[in-house]
């Protein structure tokens, strides 16, 4: 495996749902501007536009385990960004986790430079759930961040819920969602939105400027999965509710068969 390689065996490993040995891929990606473009090129073999983000590492925890001191972006395609409730079939996942978020959906093109203030105003805000999932195996939380980042940040899935439209919301609502995620109706992890940057829509203005770095903007309609609320467990079978207190009330639901 080499540079020249790398995207299509990750796509492969995609649509075939056949994880690489990480060892394969050692020392290939050593930036990561580089393993962004390897991103890039996974993204576009896949066929369709993009149709969010997710954002990875939003957490000063979850930074240290993978060696990195800023979030990660991954671009996610449209057939993998669900309403919920959703159903989702192991068999086509690999080794999965399950992670509680704020989903924001930009009304308009976003701009760097725009104030917090400004992006609250200008998107809508829903309960949410991400499944990571890799291309390798064994991958959690031994991936190197480098080949976290060419594979499209592990993404797997975004699951939203209904969104609020940001105007009327306020900052401080942000700061004050608590969630607890049932499965098959016990607690099993719950989390504050203060992990994602310290305030939510700081995840989301890290998102815009870095896209802004590359020629790229966050346009009106794409999915932005912004930061888990807590470090992931794994996926399993069963049901699944995100339940929300706070600014968000809806409860985001996932079956997995």
């Amino acid at each position: 495996m080499n540079l020249s390689t790398l995207p299509k065996a990750l796509f492969e490993a995609y649509k075939n749902n056949a994880p690489l040995e990480m060892k394969a891929c050692e020392g290939i990606l050593n930036d990561f501007e580089t393993a962004y473009e390897v991103q890039r090129a996974v993204a576009e073999q896949k066929g369709e536009p993009t149709g969010g983000y997710k954002i990875s590492l939003t957490s000063k925890t979850t930074q240290d385990m993978f060696g990195t001191t800023e979030p990660l972006f991954g671009e996610q395609i449209p057939s993998r960004i669900l309403a919920a409730p959703a159903v989702l079939q192991m068999a086509e996942m690999n080794e999965p986790l399950i992670e509680v978020e704020l989903s924001m959906i930009p009304k308009v093109d976003l701009e760097p430079g725009m104030s917090d203030e400004e992006l609250l105003r200008n998107v809508t805000v829903a309960g949410g759930i991400e499944v990571p999932d890799a291309r390798f195996k064994a991958w959690f939380p031994a991936l190197n961040k480098y080949l976290v980042v060419a594979d499209c940040a592990v993404g797997g899935y975004i699951i939203h819920g209904t969104p609020v439209d940001g105007t009327k919301l306020k900052l401080e609502d942000l700061l004050k969602i608590h969630v607890d995620l049932l499965k098959d109706g016990k607690v099993i992890k719950s989390g504050d939105s203060t992990e994602v940057l310290d305030q939510p829509i700081h995840a989301l203005k890290w998102l815009v400027e870095a896209l802004a770095k590359r020629g790229r903007k966050l346009a009106a309609g794409q999915v932005v999965s912004t930061g888990t609320f807590f470090v992931p467990p794994k996926l399993e079978k069963g049901e699944y509710i995100a339940r929300y207190t706070g600014a968000i009330t809806e409860d985001v639901k996932l079956s997995v068969r």
